[in-house]
């Protein structure tokens, strides 16, 4: 492409990206962003979607009662979130956006909360906690099929946010929230204490977060996280053969092949998990390592305090990450498992205002990590129209409440309803008609 074309086609794109990233660049901007976007997967999952999808129903068929423990691939929390949720908004798939709603605002609200806390300059703290929209299975898969993992990506975030205010101040009543945000991450899904564990692990290497980690008061956050996780911790035990026999079929373990093709195997796994969590964002990584050996080592810059520490962070959790797949002899690792890594944009970031980019190119990201995050909506949108055109059945365009009707009038009145879910997810459809 000639130079020329290229360079005006950029101008022209920073004319439009100037004024819609200067209000976005805001807090105010921000917040309206995210609000547009969480009501918009609202309305297209709970009115244009005729039935749920995915974990959507499995929860309506997991929340007909409050139990100790559901099944051995998640804690119970999310559950139990929905059956609050019923209560209010009734049984059906609204109580249960309502519940992922909130998570995806809490993992863009307490991202953006602690960028808030690492840079003086709020246009950076937005860029941040725009960044997983640029991350695969956060901009993509996350509003789509995830509950759980969504949850924990909104615990991770809301955990290193706590940590941050801990670090600042230092006062008993952040010991006590970040006992109680710890209880609710295990609650939530069972990787939460590999982001944590790293997390104090990287914190170790600063004197500052290390002062306050050495504190006798950090009992009192293992008194509380324990607490409450206490009576699932007493479920898991009693069903602790189940458990077992899951990681093996999940995780690829108890393989006959020889150990290093195992390690192989699990090694190749992780690293497309990681990958997956992390593309396209990071391939900002080479460009910015091309930018520092071009102009030099940065100097010192306000963001290098958190930056090095965020740095850390990464590298002990993916390392545990390999670790453990060395040691359980897993073969198989999700990309969704690697959603502890959701600070990475925050560490991007402060690499970013450490080379000292131009204004422009902080208002280009702005405006394509903004135009990204409506991709997964749109496409949502179109599969609602165009599946049911070249597909024999598609869940979220059947008539669940007429078929509901129809089972009434053959003579269903009371009693349990046993369905078989494929290919149609009858069973959590159907339950908000029956």
């Amino acid at each position: 492409m000639d130079k020329a074309i290229l360079l005006r086609a950029l101008r022209g794109y920073d004319r439009i990206a100037a004024p819609m990233a200067s209000r976005l660049l805001t807090g105010r901007g921000f917040l309206a962003f995210l609000c547009l976007y969480v009501l918009s997967i609202f309305l297209i999952k709970g009115v244009l979607y005729w039935g749920g999808i995915g974990h959507d129903v499995d929860q309506l068929v997991l929340a007909q009662s409050a139990q100790l423990g559901y099944d051995n691939r998640n804690p119970p929390l999310y559950t139990w979130l929905v059956i609050a949720a019923q209560s209010v908004l009734g049984v059906g798939i609204p109580a249960v956006l309502a519940v992922k709603s909130a998570t995806i605002l809490g993992l863009f609200g307490f991202l953006y909360l602690a960028a808030r806390r690492i840079f003086e300059d709020e246009r950076f703290a937005v860029l941040a906690a725009l960044g997983p929209f640029a991350m695969y299975e956060i901009g993509l898969w996350l509003p789509v099929k995830y509950s759980h993992t969504a949850a924990l990506a909104a615990v991770c975030a809301a955990t290193f946010y706590v940590v941050l205010r801990l670090e600042q101040s230092g006062k008993t009543l952040w010991y006590v929230v970040l006992g109680c945000v710890a209880g609710v991450g295990l609650l939530i899904k069972y990787n939460y204490p590999i982001f944590l564990l790293s997390l104090l692990a990287a914190a170790a290497f600063d004197p500052g977060f290390r002062r306050r980690f050495a504190d006798r008061r950090m009992g009192l956050v293992a008194l509380v996280a324990l607490g409450l996780f206490a009576p699932h911790a007493y479920w898991m035990l009693a069903n602790a053969a189940e458990f077992q026999a899951a990681a093996v079929s999940r995780f690829g373990m108890g393989s006959d092949e020889p150990f290093f093709l195992r390690l192989a195997y699990g090694w190749a796994s992780g690293i497309k998990a990681a990958l997956n969590m992390l593309l396209p964002l990071a391939l900002a990584v080479p460009y910015f390592a091309w930018r520092r050996f071009r102009q030099g080592p940065p100097g010192d810059w306000a963001e290098r305090r958190h930056y090095r520490p965020l740095g850390r962070f990464l590298l002990i959790a993916i390392a545990a990450l390999f670790a453990l797949v060395a040691l359980s002899g897993a073969t198989s690792v999700r990309g969704h498992y690697l959603l502890i890594l959701v600070v990475f944009p925050l560490w991007l970031v402060a690499w970013w205002q450490g080379l000292g980019l131009s204004p422009a190119a902080l208002n280009r990201a702005a405006l394509a990590l903004a135009i990204l995050a409506f991709v997964s909506p749109a496409i949502m949108t179109g599969k609602f129209f165009v599946y049911p055109l070249i597909r024999d059945y598609v869940p979220y365009s059947l008539p669940f409440g007429t078929l509901a009707d129809q089972l009434r009038d053959a003579g269903l009145r009371e009693g349990t309803l046993y369905a078989y879910d494929y290919p149609y997810t009858l069973s959590g459809n159907l339950r908000p008609y029956l």
